[in-house]
C-alpha cells in the first residue's frame, strides 16, 4: 500500500514538471494558398484572418527532457503553400508503463490563415477546431474530435471513431463525410439547396431536419433538399449523421 501511494505521489510530482517548448513562425501566403498540417497528439486550432500570411504558434509538452529535445515542428514553404509537420522522437519508446510515462509528446497548434486559404489536416488523436474559413477544408483523423464553425468552402472529412460538429455559413460546393463508427453533426442554413447521397448499413443512421425528396428507395437515404444542388455525401459503416438547419 505504501509503495502504491509513493508511486502515485511520484507520478504527480513528475507531471508537475513536464518539459515544454514554444515555437513561433510567420510566413507570407496567398489569399487562396494552401496550408497542410501533419500531426499526431495534441490539438490543432485554425482561425481565419484578413492577413496575406500564415502565423504558426506551437506548444510542445513532453514527460521527459529527452523526448522534448527530440520533438520538433518542421515548417516550410510560403507564397502559394505552407507545410507544417510534427516530428517526434525517432527511436522506439518502451511500452507504456503505469500512468503512460512513455507516451508521445503533445503539440498544440494555433494557426492563423487567410480566410480563402485551403486547409488540409492529417492527425491521429488531435482535437481540431477550425473557424471562419472560406476556402476548402480537408481533415483526416483516427480518434480525434473535430469542431468547424462558419465554413464557406467545401468539406472533406474522414475519421474512424471520432466525432465531428460542422457548421456551414453557406453550402455551395460538394462535400463528403466518411466514418467507420464516428458521428457527424452537420448544420446548414435553412435555404441550402443540395443533393443528399448516403452509403450506410442502416437508413436510421441518418437523421435530417430538412425534408428530403427521396429519389432512391434503398436502405440508405438519397434525395434532394430545396430542389437539389451540390452533393452532400455521407459514407459510414456504423456511424451516424445528423443534419440540422439554422
Amino acid at each position: 500500500m505504501r509503495r502504491t501511494f509513493a508511486l502515485v505521489l511520484s507520478f504527480f510530482a513528475f507531471s508537475a514538471t513536464a518539459a515544454t517548448r514554444d515555437i513561433h513562425k510567420a510566413l507570407p501566403l496567398a489569399a487562396d494558398g494552401s496550408v497542410s498540417v501533419d500531426t499526431h497528439n495534441g490539438s490543432v486550432t485554425v482561425v481565419a484572418w484578413p492577413q496575406p500570411s500564415v502565423d504558426i504558434a506551437a506548444h510542445i509538452e513532453a514527460e521527459r527532457d529527452d523526448a522534448l529535445r527530440e520533438t520538433d515542428v518542421k515548417i516550410s514553404g510560403g507564397g502559394s503553400s505552407v507545410s507544417i509537420v510534427s516530428q517526434y522522437p525517432n527511436h522506439d519508446f518502451p511500452s507504456p508503463a503505469l500512468f503512460s510515462f512513455n507516451s508521445l509528446p503533445t503539440i498544440s497548434y494555433t494557426i492563423h490563415v487567410p480566410a480563402g486559404a485551403r486547409v488540409k489536416i492529417d492527425d491521429h488523436n488531435a482535437h481540431t477546431v477550425v473557424t471562419g474559413l472560406r476556402g476548402d477544408l480537408r481533415i483526416h483523423c483516427h480518434n480525434g474530435s473535430i469542431r468547424v464553425r462558419d465554413l464557406g468552402g467545401a468539406a472533406d472529412i474522414e475519421m474512424h471513431n471520432g466525432s465531428a460538429d460542422v457548421e456551414f455559413t453557406s453550402f455551395t460546393k460538394p462535400s463528403r463525410f466518411t466514418t467507420h463508427s464516428g458521428d457527424f453533426d452537420v448544420t446548414l442554413p435553412a435555404a441550402s439547396r443540395f443533393t443528399l447521397n448516403t452509403d450506410t448499413q442502416r437508413r436510421e443512421s441518418v437523421a435530417s431536419d430538412f425534408p428530403v425528396t427521396v429519389t432512391h428507395n434503398r436502405a440508405s437515404l438519397n434525395g434532394t433538399v430545396n430542389g437539389g444542388g451540390p452533393e452532400l455525401r455521407f459514407e459510414a459503416h456504423n456511424g451516424n449523421l445528423k443534419l440540422r438547419r439554422k
